[in-house]
């Protein structure tokens, strides 16, 4: 019998889903819960994202980092314009040809743990698949990369820990790779490679090519945004099966399954649980007026569960069809990382299954990371045999 999934945020979600859909809260943030509302607003550019940096380190958001700046931050036309020079890049071709390495980089990460008995999935597992296939598409130099291991850590507690040596640390540690990219791009520029840094040098739109300025924001979006969403996309999909044992089996008696099982588990424990957007005019939305400049918080997470969209959408079903998800946005900003995060999930799950089909999650071994924006694991002990 599948088991159903409890987690007091959720529960929350339904309430508002069925008590206030379309919510403005104590701050003046509209909160929306519904698949419909959510999906409306992440595929119009009347609900914008640029100038929204500046009204979240207003509200006590991240502080100013180099991924502001980015196609994150912007609206047509300037958000088109590096969209499409980004993705001459960042190609499904280039996503394809690194397939077998993240199998390959799986395998080697879990050598050491082979004579195990017990490890701690995330620390020894997931954060490192991701460091080790971005830091060598972008050609960053193998004895580089545990540094970049350091600096992503230092970011993701960021968003566990406000305070303002927290943000002393994440502005270091991004001006760091910042340098460090910097200097990676100018020694591209003589020496252009196979490397995705390379290729954003090159990447050119009707006679439009990316300065500089902009590889550099590219190569620190890349890096950070994909890294954190994929350890966290990793560690949900595989507590998902291991609190499922029929769905675990049905994925380990037919591997083609597996890409079922990440998408269902983007559904049901979403990595990005919410995105902002700004009110770029004064809107009706769900016969609510939202005024021009007002703060909309799209919690995906709560339109993911919703039953409107999704029959018995709190239970975990690799086999679920049709699944159209928002784990990753929709309309002009849906994740361009998106074939690579799920590539990587894929591929070290895969590996994580066929070496220790007899893994099990060890009694009080989870820790949930303490934030609203994300959901992951800080921690997933594992019993090996």
């Amino acid at each position: 019998m599948l088991v159903e999934i409890c987690c007091q945020r959720y529960a929350e979600y339904r309430r508002l889903r069925e008590s206030d859909p379309v919510h403005r809260d104590a701050n003046g943030i509209w909160l929306l819960s519904r698949y419909r509302d959510v999906a409306a607003v992440l595929r119009d550019f009347q609900f914008g994202r640029k100038n929204l940096i500046q009204l979240l380190e207003k509200n006590g958001g991240l502080p100013e980092t180099e991924i502001n700046g980015t196609l994150l931050f912007e609206d047509p036309p300037e958000h088109t314009r590096l969209r499409a020079l980004v993705a001459k890049a960042f190609t499904p071709s280039l996503m394809e040809s690194f397939r077998p390495r993240v199998g390959a980089i799986a395998d080697r990460l879990l050598d050491p743990h082979s004579g195990s008995n017990k490890i701690d999935l995330i620390r020894q597992f997931a954060e490192l698949v991701p460091v080790v296939l971005m830091t060598e598409m972008l050609g960053v130099l193998e004895p580089d990369r545990d540094q970049f291991l350091e600096w992503a850590r230092e970011m993701a507690a960021s968003r566990e820990v406000r305070s303002e040596s927290a943000s002393k640390r994440v502005v270091k540690a991004q001006q760091a790779m910042t340098t460090y990219f910097r200097d990676l791009i100018r020694y591209r520029q003589e020496h252009p490679g196979t490397d995705l840094v390379s290729a954003l040098m090159a990447a050119e739109q009707e006679g439009d090519r990316l300065s500089e300025s902009e590889v550099l924001h590219a190569c620190n979006l890349l890096f950070v945004a994909g890294h954190e969403t994929t350890i966290n996309l990793i560690g949900n999909t595989t507590i998902l099966l291991l609190q499922h044992p029929e769905e675990m089996a049905r994925v380990q008696s037919n591997p083609d399954l597996l890409s079922g099982a990440v998408e269902e588990s983007l559904r049901c424990e979403s990595p990005v649980q919410r995105v902002v957007r700004i009110a770029n005019s004064d809107v009706e939305l769900a016969g609510k007026r939202i005024s021009k400049g007002a703060l909309i918080s799209a919690i995906i997470a709560a339109a993911n569960r919703d039953p409107e969209r999704f029959p018995d959408p709190d239970r975990f079903v690799v086999v679920r069809e049709p699944n159209h998800h928002l784990a990753f946005g929709w309309g002009a900003h849906f994740c361009i990382g998106a074939a690579l995060a799920r590539l990587e999930a894929a591929g070290a799950i895969g590996a994580l299954l066929q070496r220790f089909p007899q893994m099990q999650l060890e009694d009080g071994g989870t820790l949930w990371r303490d934030s609203a924006e994300i959901r992951g694991l800080r921690e997933l002990q594992v019993r090996l045999r």
